[in-house]
């Protein structure tokens, strides 16, 4: 601020007589522009308030039946730009060209590999019992019954052979 105080001082009259002339213009300016707008406006506004009438009743009934009958061709375009714009957008470069599904393979792949997670657990599980559903014969240290108990299937714990018979006896 002091700076400002200091120059305005150096400036003294000269910086005063400035301002004032520049003041004088434009008031002088002022006087001489004001009539000769105001006499332009007086010739424009009639020429101006007729325009505006002819437009009203010419171009905006026009507007109006010419926007009627595009609405729904634009509509249709809008639909049919949807639904190629994007086959548009591939051709010119735009986006890049959407990937295939394939969700019939992904799908036997996947039916493949559950059923051979299924075998692999059916082999390897545990054959306790508790696994449950794989039948699993046990080890009998008797030889095998006959339909009608004998004397041989009851004495012996060994298995026999037809050929080798514990004891002889004649059927007959």
């Amino acid at each position: 601020m002091v700076s400002f105080t200091r120059t305005k001082k150096q400036a003294g009259k000269k910086g005063s007589t400035a301002a004032a002339a520049v003041q004088d213009a434009a008031g002088s300016t002022w006087e001489k522009v004001t009539p000769a707008a105001e006499s332009a406006w007086a010739r424009v506004a009639p020429v101006a308030e007729d325009a505006y009438g002819k437009v009203s009743e010419a171009v905006v009934p026009a507007v109006q039946d010419a926007r009627a009958k595009v609405a729904p061709l634009a509509g249709q375009a809008l639909r049919e730009s949807r639904r190629h714009g994007r086959k548009a957008a591939v051709k010119l470069g735009v986006v890049e060209e959407p990937k295939k599904r394939h969700r019939l393979r992904k799908f036997l792949a996947l039916v493949g590999l559950a059923g051979l997670g299924a075998y692999v657990y059916k082999k390897f599980a545990d054959d306790s019992g508790a696994g449950g559903g794989a039948y699993s014969p046990t080890r009998n240290e008797t030889a095998p019954t006959a339909p009608f108990p004998s004397k041989e299937t009851v004495e012996s714990t060994t298995p026999t052979t037809p050929d080798n018979p514990v004891q002889q006896t004649d059927v007959g």
